[in-house]
């Protein structure tokens, strides 16, 4: 199996292990945290899922940010690259530390189908919760 291949295999698996889950109730549940209010998003639902405590998701929030909001320039800062790197291993520690729900429902998907790449199964994980996220927040969709 190639790459690309693999890489949709492995798109299909996330999205059969999640189809399933019940994400908890949306709305507009907010805490003020610095004094600034944090609403309830698909990010923050998924840190529930993935077993995060309120610190973990506001990183996640962050890490999920520098990842993707930006892309690097042609000759980045070292910096810059410095921050994804961190942001990256970070996510690819925390995610399968914390055996949150997302993940084990992951794990079990790819071991149904012969696949143990944890890192690769993390990479695929992280890109879900950047496009879920990318989407509901330019969705019409309103929570009740």
């Amino acid at each position: 199996m190639n790459n690309i291949d693999s890489n949709n295999h492995l798109c299909i698996m996330l999205q059969a292990a999640l189809a399933d889950i019940p994400l908890p109730g949306c709305g507009a549940i907010e805490k003020e945290t610095d004094k600034q209010p944090l609403s309830l998003s698909a990010v923050t639902q998924a840190g529930t899922l993935l077993n995060y405590g309120e610190e973990q998701i506001a990183q996640l929030h962050a890490d999920l940010h520098c990842l993707y909001a930006h892309s690097l320039a042609r000759f980045p800062q070292p910096q810059e690259v410095s921050e994804k790197l961190t942001a990256a291993m970070r996510l690819h520690r925390q995610i399968p530390e914390q055996e949150g729900i997302l993940w084990q429902r992951l794990c079990e998907q790819a071991e149904k189908h012969g696949f143990d790449d944890k890192d690769q199964l993390t990479d695929c994980l992280v890109g879900w919760l950047s496009s879920t996220s990318l989407t509901l927040t330019y969705s019409d969709v309103v929570c009740p």
